[in-house]
């Protein structure tokens, strides 16, 4: 078996008080095979005391058990880089805390390392969710890699081991909006997949609810991709060559006289089709300028309140 030099496994907590015991036995059982220096980085993304409580007392046992805990909930992807930029290992593993992503399938990452591979992403090719939710991630990881021109493949999100050199890249990145799979993808480098097993949530359910998945898209696409817009000046000469091509036929019928009555319905759709068009446009421009100047702020993506085992 493959042995790493040093190796952090980073998880964003959220909603898992009751698994997190479980989590952190079958971790250590697992890191101890594959390094003699390793670490395990919670990241508290939550505002659950409880989980807290429950960290520190785990960061008692042992020194190579860190915690961060985040001021507020920053989503995610903010408590991810939290840990990326608090881990100083060689290889790093992102996992969940649901125990979705099993920690024995880290020794089947691990074998597949090498010299010549920054990256594995762990697939999971046969997903224990529900229907819509694989539905769901199905769509939006087909639409964001058109809208990106970057391939995603809907059966691998976080779960995966990625090289110091790799993680350093992701980080370089100053985008404000944050979405690992997009950034380690877009960032190259050499990659494998490989198949792990995906088990059923045990606790509780997902914290992605429809209306917060729309919304991560929506900024997801604004943030990665210029494409809407477009779209849009697409759909703007579509309309201007289809209302030439209408003018010049109605001019035909009117020096014809076969106009006989002017009316005004069709006048009126075309307006009110034309002004939703710009509207949506300039909601659209509006959006992206939005971010523009969310960017300029500079503010930071998370804000961390308290850390254990840190040096």
């Amino acid at each position: 078996m493959n042995k790493l030099s040093s190796v952090s496994v980073i998880i964003p907590v959220h909603g898992c008080l009751n698994l997190i015991e479980e989590l952190n036995k079958r971790l250590i059982e697992n890191l101890i095979l594959i390094s003699k220096k390793y670490q395990i980085i919670y990241v508290d993304d939550s505002d659950d005391i409880e989980i807290w409580k429950k960290l520190k007392k785990i960061c008692k046992t042992s020194k190579k058990i860190k915690s961060i805990k985040l001021s507020r909930n920053f989503g995610q992807h903010a408590a991810i880089y939290a840990g990326l930029e608090n881990s100083t290992s060689d290889w790093v593993i992102i996992m969940d805390c649901d125990l979705q992503d099993r920690p024995e399938e880290i020794i089947n990452l691990v074998k597949n390392c090498d010299s010549n591979t920054d990256i594995i992403y762990a697939s999971r090719k046969k997903r224990s969710d529900n229907f819509f939710k694989i539905l769901a991630s199905k769509f939006f990881y087909i639409l964001m890699s058109w809208l990106t021109n970057i391939t995603l493949d809907y059966t691998v999100s976080n779960f995966g081991i990625y090289s110091k050199k790799s993680i350093e890249a992701v980080l370089s990145l100053k985008d404000k909006h944050k979405f690992f799979p997009l950034m380690i993808r877009w960032i190259g480098f050499n990659s494998k997949t490989i198949n792990v097993i995906h088990d059923k949530r045990k606790i509780g359910k997902s914290s992605y609810s429809l209306f917060k998945l729309i919304l991560i898209s929506l900024s997801t696409i604004i943030s990665f991709s210029d494409k809407p817009l477009k779209i849009f000046m697409l759909i703007g000469f579509l309309i201007s060559f289809l209302s030439a091509c209408v003018a010049f036929y109605y001019l035909y019928l009117y020096l014809n006289n076969q106009i006989l009555i002017l009316g005004y319905s069709s006048l009126i759709i075309s307006i009110w089709f034309i002004g939703g068009i710009l509207l949506a446009a300039l909601g659209f421009i509006g959006i992206y300028i939005g971010k523009t100047f969310d960017q300029t702020k500079q503010r930071p993506v998370y804000i961390i309140s308290e850390k254990i085992n840190f040096k």
